[in-house]
């Protein structure tokens, strides 16, 4: 979910929270979970504004493409396994 959470990031120039959640189909805390991680890894940045925060890639055009990549894949794994079955 990490790798689909960073694609989604990287395709958009700053989503929230609340976004991310809707768009990948899991709970707030849970992709609070994974964006936590990806902050420790330095794969992604956050500014809170209140109670809010929002999140942004820190890094190139080409690791924002390549996140994107890999959450395209990630996703396309997913919805593979739910035809399969």
């Amino acid at each position: 979910m990490r790798v689909f959470v960073a694609g989604l990031v990287a395709v958009a120039a700053v989503l929230a929270l609340a976004l991310v959640a809707i768009t990948v189909g899991r709970s707030v805390p849970a992709v609070s979970h994974a964006l936590a991680k990806l902050r420790l890894a330095e794969v992604v940045r956050f500014d809170r504004s209140g109670r809010s925060a929002r999140y942004r890639i820190k890094y190139s055009p080409e690791t924002k493409a390549l996140l994107a990549a890999l959450g395209d894949f990630e996703k396309a794994s997913r919805d593979e396994k739910l035809t399969s079955t």
